[in-house]
Protein backbone atom coordinates (compact mmCIF):
# COMPACT_ATOMS: atom_id res chain seq x y z
CA UNK A 1 0.00 0.00 0.00
CA UNK A 2 2.74 2.37 0.75
CA UNK A 3 4.65 1.89 -2.48
CA UNK A 4 1.58 2.63 -4.42
CA UNK A 5 0.97 5.63 -2.78
CA UNK A 6 4.68 6.54 -3.27
CA UNK A 7 3.94 6.19 -6.96
CA UNK A 8 0.72 7.82 -7.09
CA UNK A 9 1.73 10.59 -5.68
CA UNK A 10 5.07 10.57 -8.55
CA UNK A 11 2.40 10.01 -10.78
CA UNK A 12 0.24 13.48 -10.03
CA UNK A 13 3.89 15.22 -9.00
CA UNK A 14 5.34 14.52 -12.89
CA UNK A 15 2.11 15.27 -14.16
CA UNK A 16 1.13 18.24 -13.20
CA UNK A 17 5.18 19.35 -13.87
CA UNK A 18 4.32 18.36 -17.20
CA UNK A 19 0.97 20.33 -17.45
CA UNK A 20 2.78 23.65 -16.13
CA UNK A 21 5.48 23.07 -18.67
CA UNK A 22 2.93 22.87 -21.57
CA UNK A 23 0.71 25.67 -20.50
CA UNK A 24 2.97 28.20 -19.97
CA UNK A 25 1.78 31.75 -21.44
CA UNK A 26 4.17 34.07 -23.14
CA UNK A 27 6.22 35.31 -20.61
CA UNK A 28 8.35 38.92 -20.87
CA UNK A 29 12.02 38.16 -22.07
CA UNK A 30 13.68 38.73 -18.41
CA UNK A 31 17.57 39.18 -20.00
CA UNK A 32 17.81 35.35 -20.56
CA UNK A 33 17.84 35.83 -24.19
CA UNK A 34 21.82 36.27 -24.96
CA UNK A 35 20.57 39.02 -28.28
CA UNK A 36 18.01 41.71 -26.76
CA UNK A 37 17.50 43.06 -30.46
CA UNK A 38 18.02 41.27 -33.75
CA UNK A 39 20.03 43.56 -35.43
CA UNK A 40 23.22 43.91 -32.24
CA UNK A 41 24.15 40.48 -33.60
CA UNK A 42 25.44 40.90 -37.53
CA UNK A 43 25.31 36.76 -38.66
CA UNK A 44 22.26 35.76 -37.83
CA UNK A 45 22.04 33.46 -40.69
CA UNK A 46 20.05 30.29 -40.79
CA UNK A 47 19.83 28.38 -44.48
CA UNK A 48 16.97 27.28 -46.30
CA UNK A 49 16.53 23.69 -48.37
CA UNK A 50 18.05 25.10 -51.04
CA UNK A 51 21.23 26.20 -49.31
CA UNK A 52 19.96 30.30 -49.61
CA UNK A 53 21.03 31.96 -46.82
CA UNK A 54 18.85 33.74 -44.50
CA UNK A 55 20.39 36.40 -42.09
CA UNK A 56 17.82 36.95 -38.96
CA UNK A 57 19.62 40.31 -37.83
CA UNK A 58 18.12 41.76 -40.89
CA UNK A 59 14.46 41.42 -40.49
CA UNK A 60 11.92 44.16 -39.87
CA UNK A 61 8.60 45.56 -40.52
CA UNK A 62 7.12 41.60 -38.97
CA UNK A 63 6.46 40.11 -35.72
CA UNK A 64 9.28 37.55 -35.91
CA UNK A 65 9.03 34.37 -34.19
CA UNK A 66 12.54 32.50 -34.01
CA UNK A 67 11.78 28.72 -32.88
CA UNK A 68 15.06 26.49 -32.78
CA UNK A 69 13.92 22.21 -32.35
CA UNK A 70 15.49 19.41 -33.23
CA UNK A 71 14.28 16.02 -34.60
CA UNK A 72 15.85 14.31 -31.35
CA UNK A 73 14.17 16.63 -29.01
CA UNK A 74 10.84 14.85 -27.09
CA UNK A 75 9.76 18.08 -25.67
CA UNK A 76 10.85 19.72 -29.82
CA UNK A 77 8.43 16.55 -31.09
CA UNK A 78 5.31 17.62 -29.08
CA UNK A 79 5.57 20.76 -29.39
CA UNK A 80 5.58 21.01 -33.16
CA UNK A 81 1.73 20.13 -33.79
CA UNK A 82 0.52 23.00 -31.91
CA UNK A 83 3.01 25.59 -33.08
CA UNK A 84 1.89 23.83 -36.25
CA UNK A 85 -1.68 25.01 -35.46
CA UNK A 86 -0.78 28.62 -34.40
CA UNK A 87 1.19 29.00 -37.61
CA UNK A 88 -1.88 27.86 -40.04
CA UNK A 89 -3.73 30.62 -37.72
CA UNK A 90 -0.88 33.43 -38.46
CA UNK A 91 0.65 31.81 -41.65
CA UNK A 92 -1.10 34.38 -44.40
CA UNK A 93 -0.72 37.44 -42.33
CA UNK A 94 2.00 39.73 -43.64
CA UNK A 95 2.77 40.61 -40.16
CA UNK A 96 3.94 37.76 -39.03
CA UNK A 97 7.30 35.89 -39.86
CA UNK A 98 7.93 32.32 -38.30
CA UNK A 99 11.48 30.95 -38.51
CA UNK A 100 11.28 27.33 -37.49
CA UNK A 101 14.82 26.22 -37.55
CA UNK A 102 16.07 23.17 -36.57
CA UNK A 103 19.31 22.40 -35.63
CA UNK A 104 19.64 18.76 -36.98
CA UNK A 105 22.86 18.20 -38.86
CA UNK A 106 21.31 17.29 -42.40
CA UNK A 107 18.27 17.93 -44.35
CA UNK A 108 17.73 14.35 -44.27
CA UNK A 109 17.31 13.87 -40.42
CA UNK A 110 14.52 16.93 -40.89
CA UNK A 111 13.03 15.55 -43.76
CA UNK A 112 12.59 11.65 -42.08
CA UNK A 113 11.05 13.19 -39.28
CA UNK A 114 8.59 14.84 -41.08
CA UNK A 115 7.47 11.71 -43.29
CA UNK A 116 6.65 10.23 -39.59
CA UNK A 117 5.12 13.72 -38.01
CA UNK A 118 3.87 16.04 -40.98
CA UNK A 119 3.33 19.73 -40.62
CA UNK A 120 3.91 22.74 -42.62
CA UNK A 121 5.85 24.75 -40.89
CA UNK A 122 8.42 27.18 -42.67
CA UNK A 123 12.03 25.01 -42.50
CA UNK A 124 15.18 26.44 -41.96
CA UNK A 125 18.72 25.03 -40.73
CA UNK A 126 21.28 26.16 -38.34
CA UNK A 127 24.22 24.00 -38.79
CA UNK A 128 26.20 23.18 -35.52
CA UNK A 129 23.78 25.56 -33.75
CA UNK A 130 25.82 28.91 -34.72
CA UNK A 131 22.63 31.07 -34.53
CA UNK A 132 21.30 29.45 -31.59
CA UNK A 133 24.29 29.90 -29.78
CA UNK A 134 24.48 33.43 -30.37
CA UNK A 135 20.92 33.75 -29.38
CA UNK A 136 21.87 32.32 -26.07
CA UNK A 137 19.73 29.37 -26.64
CA UNK A 138 20.71 26.55 -23.95
CA UNK A 139 18.22 23.50 -24.27
CA UNK A 140 15.50 23.01 -27.42
CA UNK A 141 13.09 23.78 -27.85
CA UNK A 142 13.46 27.74 -27.44
CA UNK A 143 11.45 30.04 -29.13
CA UNK A 144 12.31 34.18 -29.40
CA UNK A 145 9.62 36.87 -30.02
CA UNK A 146 11.01 40.06 -31.98
CA UNK A 147 8.31 43.07 -32.38
CA UNK A 148 8.58 44.66 -35.60
CA UNK A 149 11.73 46.83 -34.84
CA UNK A 150 13.45 43.68 -33.82
CA UNK A 151 13.39 43.54 -30.35
CA UNK A 152 13.34 40.10 -28.93
CA UNK A 153 9.81 40.98 -26.15
CA UNK A 154 9.82 36.58 -25.67
CA UNK A 155 12.54 34.83 -24.90
CA UNK A 156 10.47 31.29 -24.21
CA UNK A 157 12.89 28.39 -22.90
CA UNK A 158 10.75 25.40 -23.14
CA UNK A 159 7.03 24.03 -25.29
CA UNK A 160 4.31 25.70 -24.68
CA UNK A 161 0.79 25.58 -25.84
CA UNK A 162 0.98 27.24 -29.23
CA UNK A 163 -3.18 26.87 -29.77
CA UNK A 164 -4.43 28.90 -26.82
CA UNK A 165 -6.48 31.90 -27.09
CA UNK A 166 -3.68 33.76 -24.35
CA UNK A 167 -1.13 32.67 -27.10
CA UNK A 168 -2.89 34.68 -29.80
CA UNK A 169 -4.41 37.27 -27.75
CA UNK A 170 -0.22 38.41 -27.01
CA UNK A 171 0.65 37.64 -30.42
CA UNK A 172 -2.45 39.67 -32.12
CA UNK A 173 -1.63 42.47 -29.42
CA UNK A 174 2.04 42.49 -31.31
CA UNK A 175 0.29 43.06 -34.49
CA UNK A 176 -1.58 46.10 -33.20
Amino acid sequence: MKTRTIILIAAVIVTLGVAFVFTTNLKPSEGQAGIAKLSAEKNLNVFTRDGNKVNLSKLKGKIVLVHFWATWCPPCVDELPELDKFWNRYRNNPGVALYSVSVDDTWEAIDTFKKQHPFELPLYRDPQSKTANKFGTTKFPETYIADREGKVLYHLSQPIDWDTPEVFQNIDSLLK
